[in-house]
């Protein structure tokens, strides 16, 4: 839960079955209206680009996204990668990520505040689909996540959580 609600934030996923069809300016128009209402009560939005084989999110919050310190930030590959790694490094991990308190767990061993790119508008902050550099391509291509859900689907209910517990909205490109 967000720390100034006691309900759980929403999770809204964009999605359309073509490209081409102006969905990530949807949401980010979508995301830019709710952060300037959302922040009145101390709730923010989170944006996130999961349009891995055609990420364009972030094009449209150039300017800070673009700055030294936001410029490497990984993203939503980059984390499930690394989930993925830690999740095969240690046995109990999955059993604490199941649990009712999961999230937190998750988010001790894996900060979500390193994946994310800060008020690219009021009240709005994304996470990109990656790092955006030679391994990309390779990293999206080679991520089995049909085989991931299969071995650690929990670990995906503890994210939602997660996103929930922070966020009053988070958009899913």
């Amino acid at each position: 839960m967000d720390a100034n609600t006691s309900l759980p934030g929403t999770i809204i996923t964009f999605y359309s079955f073509k490209g081409g069809t102006g969905r990530s300016m949807a949401l980010a128009n979508v995301a830019c209206l709710l952060g300037q209402s959302a922040s009145s009560s101390g709730q923010r939005v989170l944006m996130m680009d999961w349009d891995l084989e055609a990420p364009g999110l972030h094009t449209f919050f150039a300017k800070p996204v673009s700055q030294p310190k936001n410029a490497k930030l990984p993203g939503v590959i980059n984390y499930f990668i690394a989930l993925r790694g830690l999740l095969d490094e240690t046995n109990e991990l999955y059993q604490q990520l199941s649990g009712e308190e999961g999230w937190k767990i998750l988010d001790e061993v894996l900060p979500l505040k390193d994946y994310i790119v800060r008020e690219v508008a009021p009240g709005v902050d994304l996470i990109k689909a990656g790092r955006l550099d030679e391994q990309y391509a390779a990293q999206v291509a080679t991520f089995k996540w049909v085989h991931f859900y299969e071995q650690y689907g929990l670990a995906i209910r503890a994210f939602r959580k997660l996103l929930a517990a922070k966020y009053g909205y988070c958009l899913i490109d």
